[in-house]
């Protein structure tokens, strides 16, 4: 059982970092697939062991942390940093132009929509409205006609019911004239 020291140092001034494993893992006695018998004291030495090696593989893995990058570095990363935060910001600021523009759009349409169904309705009650005029102005006309002719009926010669007189009596007249007439040459 060999321990091995691992020592890293840190830039500037850090605290050394120490890690001991051991080399060679505690063997277990396994007989004929027999359940596996420990004592305390090597399964707790076995964790010990797991604990070490997972620490220091996630230190070794952290080596970025233990090296600090240089200030050129570091200032590519701030502007790389700023140049993200503006370009998300410029689409933000598309989208919702976007957005603004797209919702425009859709209440002008809406609106457009809305006025030719007002505008529609508007002149289906107009043709209906004129319709009913022309339909209540001939009643009235042809009443007052009627009414007028019925009042006038004895009075005047130029009256409906004065000019059919006239003719049903002319009518008779030429009716008696062709009887006659045959009456004669009989």
């Amino acid at each position: 059982m060999s321990a091995l020291p691992i020592k890293k140092k840190r830039r500037r001034g850090r605290k050394i970092i120490q890690a001991t494993i051991l080399s060679e893992p505690i063997p277990q006695p396994i007989i004929n697939n027999a359940p596996i018998i420990t004592t305390q004291n090597e399964t707790t030495q076995n964790e010990k062991n797991k604990k070490m090696m997972n620490l220091l593989r996630h230190r070794i893995s952290l080596n970025h942390f233990w090296t600090e990058p240089s200030p050129s570095q570091v200032k590519k990363k701030m502007r790389a940093r700023k140049q993200k935060k503006e370009n998300e910001n410029e689409n933000e600021n598309e989208n919702e132009e976007e957005y603004k523009k797209d919702y425009l759009k859709f209440t002008l349409d809406s609106k457009k929509i809305k006025n030719t169904k007002k505008n529609k309705k508007k002149k289906i009650v107009i043709v209906i409205a004129i319709v009913a005029v022309i339909v209540i102005v001939i009643v009235t006309v042809t009443v007052i006609a009627i009414a007028i002719d019925l009042k006038f009926i004895s009075q005047g010669p130029n009256t409906l019911y004065q000019k059919k007189k006239k003719k049903e009596e002319e009518e008779k007249k030429t009716k008696k004239r062709t009887r006659n007439k045959r009456n004669l040459k009989n």
